[in-house]
């Protein structure tokens, strides 16, 4: 199985497969992916003679195939992308006997999203052998700013993990909202390569100090005044900043703090490897389990349940989002 930066590197060499058979559940892979295939495989003026587009719920694999098997016209090679592949998943196993033995003039992408393949069929074993095999999985929350980190390089931008993770707050893990920011700031930025925490705040439109990331900060610190500025404001710009969010965020470093309690040991590689975070992050989650001890989480996390259940309607309460956040934060600091 290739990963999507081995898939990328051979294809920004030329290097192409007869077979890409693209599945998981993150479309940005997928899509990106296929993308540069057909962007990169044969040149625009080739396109009219040397490229079919299906889409899987109005064709068959025995139409693909057919494509398949045709030569190129005035070029070395031609392309058959078969977008949402998945409409053909019970009939996906015809493509068996071609994928024994594929015409090397045609580059075959197919966009299987969201579904399985069964990795035991012989279906599977001939496309190993001819072609590439990617299954894109979604990421988790806590590896979107090393992905940032990651995904800026490819555009030759340098980006600090702070800046990162103020992306990451805005974005969430849509790679395709994240990979369009990057774009904006590849723009943005000129000569300056490097995209720091400012750059977020002006050109994608985060505030660098009041946002969920300070706010756990400032939990870490116990640093109460900051926390209720930062609530206030989350306040007043509610549509910009729901308060359902933030209860999400504020249960997910009280979950990771519970677990560094319970590492058997404190070294920062080993908590980042435990616990999914990058290594920058260890020394803030060290400093907040000291403010905040093992027995002190649970009711911490029963508080945090009761103020989303709220946020929800679930309890008889009439609040607004900030003053069932500010309580929240009260019984928490």
């Amino acid at each position: 199985m290739y990963s999507y930066n081995q898939i990328l590197i051979s294809l920004k060499k030329l290097e192409f497969k007869p077979i890409y058979f693209l599945t998981g559940d993150e479309p940005y892979f997928i899509d990106n992916i296929a993308n540069l295939v057909k962007n990169k495989s044969i040149m625009d003026s080739e396109r009219d003679f040397n490229q079919n587009i299906f889409y899987g719920k109005d064709t068959s694999v025995d139409e693909i195939i057919s494509a398949c098997k045709q030569y190129p016209m005035m070029s070395n090679k031609r392309l058959v992308l078969v977008r949402e592949a998945q409409e053909l998943a019970r009939t996906i196993h015809k493509f068996e006997n071609y994928f024994d033995n594929p015409l090397d003039t045609t580059i075959l992408v197919i966009c299987f999203k969201y579904k399985k393949i069964d990795k035991r069929k012989k279906f599977f074993k001939s496309l190993s052998k001819n072609g590439i095999f990617f299954d894109g999985k979604k990421l988790y929350e806590n590896q979107i700013p090393s992905w940032i980190e990651s995904h800026a390089n490819n555009y030759g931008l340098k980006i600090d993990l702070r800046a990162a993770s103020l992306m990451s707050e805005n974005t969430g893990s849509d790679l395709s909202k994240i990979d369009s920011n990057l774009k904006k700031l590849l723009l943005a930025a000129g000569n300056a390569k490097t995209i720091t925490s400012d750059d977020i705040e002006i050109y994608i439109g985060v505030n660098k100090e009041f946002n969920n990331f300070e706010l756990r900060n400032a939990i870490g610190d116990g640093n109460k005044l900051k926390a209720f500025k930062i609530a206030r404001y989350f306040g007043k710009n509610s549509k910009k900043n729901p308060a359902i969010l933030t209860i999400s965020s504020l249960y997910d470093f009280f979950l990771q703090i519970l677990k560094y309690h319970s590492l058997k040991s404190k070294n920062p590689q080993f908590v980042s490897n435990e616990l999914g975070i990058h290594p920058y992050f260890v020394k803030d989650l060290e400093k907040a389990s000291k403010r905040y001890p093992i027995k002190s989480i649970t009711p911490i996390l029963r508080r945090i349940r009761q103020s989303d259940l709220t946020l929800k309607g679930i309890n008889s309460v009439t609040l607004t989002e900030f003053e069932i956040l500010k309580q929240l934060l009260i019984r928490i600091i």
